[in-house]
């Protein structure tokens, strides 16, 4: 029979194999019997029946091949943990890395300048899976809103507002302003999962305009303008 090398058997094989030697062996085969019955070395044999002696049918289960979690990674964990800390908290631009989002660019050259590590934008990639940081489109934030006044508004006015519109059978519209414009953003950058990022934005831009409202219980009216002149 071809001798058998185990290293090129998929676990499972590798697995049938090593009974099979502690099957023949414990009726009574000699290694030699067993060598021509399998295919395996005599040392192969031999150090089959030596780990099960040892650590009995447990110890024959193949071992995950490849490098063990953690093993050979360039950042330590506090080094991990500070860069998370990093993307959470900042943005490039605030560190000035010249980019309002974090990509995978960025984070490389932030770990280069911190900690002098040059790492590939495969290994980045997979740090960030890791970290639970995936690339998502930024959420838009007016740079004017103050929520301090947004907040005081909800709490306080708008209930007298509502009390108001109830006594008087009136309704409530909510008003925007929104438009088309050729300056839409589409960049993403990475961020804690389903926490996407925020990025400020200009409130005025050039752009056809949209004033449009909506009542509580979904009723909505529109004017779309340009220039100061009504269109529609």
């Amino acid at each position: 029979m071809e001798k058998i090398n185990l290293r090129n058997l998929k676990p499972e094989a590798v697995h049938e194999l090593r009974k099979q030697v502690v099957r023949q062996k414990e009726q009574g085969a000699t290694n030699l019997q067993v060598v021509k019955n399998t295919g395996l070395s005599k040392d192969a044999v031999s150090r089959i029946w030596r780990k099960f002696k040892t650590g009995g049918l447990e110890s024959l289960k193949p071992k995950k091949r490849g490098r063990k979690k953690g093993e050979q990674e360039k950042l330590t964990k506090e080094q991990q943990s500070q860069i998370r800390k990093t993307i959470i908290d900042k943005t490039p631009d605030q560190l000035k890395l010249g980019e309002s989002l974090w990509t995978r660019e960025s984070i490389c050259d932030y770990i280069k300048r911190k900690y002098g590590i040059i790492l590939t934008l495969r290994s980045i990639s997979n740090y960030l899976k890791a970290w639970g940081l995936t690339c998502q489109r930024p959420t838009k934030r007016a740079i004017v809103q103050d929520d301090v006044k947004l907040r005081a508004f909800m709490e306080k006015e708008y209930p007298a507002i509502a009390k108001r519109a109830k006594n008087e059978k009136a309704v409530i519209y909510w008003g925007d302003e929104t438009g088309l414009s050729n300056q839409e953003y589409y960049q993403r950058g990475f961020a804690p999962k389903g926490k996407p990022p925020v990025i400020g934005v200009q409130v005025k831009r050039e752009r056809i305009n949209m004033l449009s409202a909506i009542t509580n219980q979904g009723k909505v009216r529109f004017m779309i303008f340009k220039d100061g002149s009504s269109l529609y």
